[in-house]
């Protein structure tokens, strides 16, 4: 038997939106390093290593839309266990 909580499911949404937020703010610091980088630094090794901090940037923003996914699930089951607590039996 499972027992689930609105705190338990709001704890979890935050989670997911921190997590969003920590994944974007890192791949934005990447992308503001190596362009910074790239004001003193303009050769064949500058673009290969565009190449890497691309594909890091598109690994970091990846799991984004499963953790949107992921919180308006966990919305619904709110919605759910809210209303559940108001019904009186």
């Amino acid at each position: 038997m499972a027992n689930v909580s609105v705190e338990a499911v709001n704890g979890a949404q935050k989670v997911c939106k921190e997590a969003i937020q920590d994944l974007n703010s890192a791949a934005r610091k990447l992308d503001e390093c190596y362009k910074a980088a790239g004001q003193n630094w303009k050769d064949e090794k500058y673009k290969q290593l565009g190449g890497i901090v691309n594909d890091c940037i598109r690994a970091l923003r990846l799991p984004i839309n499963e953790l949107f996914e992921c919180n308006g699930k966990l919305e619904e089951i709110e919605q759910v266990l809210r209303l559940y607590d108001e019904t009186n039996f």
